[in-house]
C-alpha cells in the first residue's frame, strides 16, 4: 500500500484509539481513571451527567478540583447527600482522593454535572472531558456515552 492508502487510514485509526482509551483504564502518574461513562440525554435536555472512578496510587492525597468540556457551557463537580430524609445535590469545589484510595463518581453520589449542553449526548458517541487535579494538573479523557456503567 502506498502513502496515500496509509494517509486514508489515519482518521480511522485515531477514532479507534479514542474509543480504546475510553474503554480501557487510563493511568497518568499516580492517578488511574476507570469505569468512565456518560448517560445519554433526550433531545430537549439542557443538562447531562458523567461518572468515573479515580484511583490514587500515590502516597499523598490528591483532589479533583475542576472539570471542563466543549460539550457544555459549564461542567461542575457535584456531591449528593441525604438531609432530613431527602436526597440533595450540591456543587462541590473539590472532591478528595485519599492516598492509596479511590473516589467513585456514580449515580446517587458524587458526579460530574454538565450544564448548558451544546447538543444531546447520544448513545455510542464519546464525551471529551478535561479533569483538573490539584497536583496532577489537567488530564484529558474520552468518555463513552452509554446506558449503564461499564
Amino acid at each position: 500500500m502506498g502513502r496515500a492508502g496509509t494517509l486514508l487510514k489515519l482518521p480511522f485509526l485515531a477514532a479507534s484509539l479514542c474509543i480504546l482509551v475510553a474503554a480501557a483504564p487510563l493511568r497518568v502518574g499516580d492517578i488511574e481513571i476507570t469505569k468512565a461513562w456518560a448517560r445519554p440525554t433526550v433531545p430537549s435536555a439542557n443538562e447531562g451527567v458523567a461518572y468515573l472512578t479515580i484511583s490514587n496510587h500515590g502516597k499523598t492525597a490528591e483532589a479533583l478540583i475542576g472539570v471542563s468540556t466543549p460539550a457544555a457551557k459549564r461542567a461542575e463537580l457535584h456531591t449528593s447527600e441525604t438531609m432530613n430524609g431527602m436526597m440533595q445535590m450540591r456543587a462541590a469545589s473539590s472532591l478528595e482522593i485519599p492516598p492509596a484510595g479511590t473516589l467513585a463518581l456514580e449515580p446517587g453520589g458524587d458526579h460530574i454535572m454538565l450544564l448548558g449542553l451544546a447538543a444531546p449526548l447520544k448513545r455510542g458517541d464519546n464525551l471529551e472531558l478535561t479533569l483538573i487535579f490539584q497536583h496532577q494538573g489537567k488530564l484529558e479523557i474520552s468518555v463513552p456515552i452509554m446506558d449503564a456503567s461499564p
